[in-house]
């Protein structure tokens, strides 16, 4: 749940959104240290920025990207991730935890769509098609 001075890794299983639920409930706990998954024993602080920050952040972006119609590789390209590069293996694992959570954020987004088309009686397979040229 928590790394310290390396980059997270985004993995298949893995959903940001929950992610960053479980951390604001850690913080309420407001824990004196914390034991990461990898790093150092470490203070709040500390693990906020090198996880919930880069957590936030990334599916911000990326949320604005799918809402937006953006395609991936652009959304990627567009990320400002220079603020994270310090990290450990962040030039190594910043373009899959950017892809996996653009792809999150589509399913979220074709989840509640299909919701409302259910709703209304209908069904658009092809909702993408106003942010094609």
């Amino acid at each position: 749940m928590v790394d310290v001075d390396r980059m997270l890794g985004v993995i298949p299983v893995s959903h940001t959104g929950r992610w960053l639920d479980s951390f604001a409930a850690l913080e309420a706990m407001q824990p004196a240290r914390l034991v990461p998954g990898h790093g150092q024993v470490s203070g709040l602080a500390h693990t906020q920025a090198d996880t919930r920050h880069y957590l936030q952040v990334l599916r911000t972006h990326m949320k604005k990207a799918v809402d937006d119609g953006t395609d991936l590789g652009a959304a990627i390209q567009s990320f400002d991730a220079a603020p994270f590069m310090h990290l450990l293996n962040a030039a190594e694992r910043h373009p899959g935890n950017a892809s996996r959570t653009h792809l999150q954020l589509e399913r979220e987004q074709y989840r509640r769509n299909a919701v409302v088309w259910s709703q209304n009686g209908f069904c658009n397979t092809n909702h993408h098609a106003r942010n094609r040229p």
